[in-house]
């Protein structure tokens, strides 16, 4: 049943074409989320209306002799609930992918007294194509309620996993726990002769 105040795309659009002087079609909507704002004294709440949630797998190499790490693959589950552009999506979680690399084996900041000395990409080392392995992202197809059309947020909450699924592959390979980013080769080499 179309409502009564309704006016269908075809009536606007015929309008706006036989209308003197033209001008823009406007729509203009507003969603506001069922949050609950955390409470004044015990600080709980819940101001995020859906939750996403990823689950990763890092396959990689190790040189027990110089401490270089290779990444081999790499996999990755995201609920972001309804994929309405699954393409784009995957594209979100495969370059969120990259970034978590470099935050994880490559980037870091260097200062010395107050001074960054690394401020290019000469010396500030991000990843680039050929360091990222095959990213093989996979999407679950739930239906959130409360997000628009039943998706959620793509593309962060794939971050968040990165090192730690980093860390435990190169633990699964030599059996050293990395605790600190970046995991560089002389870390991985400096736990290596603790281990014995």
């Amino acid at each position: 049943m179309v409502h009564p105040r309704a006016v269908s795309f075809n009536q606007v659009s015929k309008q706006a074409r036989s209308r003197p002087g033209g001008g823009p079609i406007l729509g203009r909507g507003t969603y506001d989320p069922p949050t609950q704002m955390p409470n004044e004294q015990t600080l709980y709440g819940n101001p995020s209306p859906c939750y996403a949630f990823t689950a990763q797998i890092a396959e990689v190499e190790v040189d027990d002799q110089t401490g270089e790490i290779r990444l081999v693959s790499y996999a990755v589950a995201d609920d972001i609930g309804r994929p309405i552009n699954p393409m784009l999506a995957e594209g979100q979680i495969e370059g969120c992918i990259g970034y978590g690399f470099g935050l994880t084996l490559t980037e870091e900041m260097v200062c010395e007294k107050g001074k960054v000395i690394n401020p290019n990409f000469m010396d500030y080392r991000v990843p680039v194509a050929p360091d990222l392995p095959h990213i093989r992202p996979k999407l679950t197809d739930t239906l959130d309620p409360n997000g628009p059309f039943g998706a959620k947020s793509a593309s962060e909450i794939s971050i968040d996993a990165v090192p730690a699924a980093i860390a435990n592959a190169i633990y699964d390979a030599v059996g050293v726990r990395m605790r600190s980013l970046p995991i560089t080769p002389e870390k991985v080499l400096t736990a290596l002769k603790k281990k014995g």
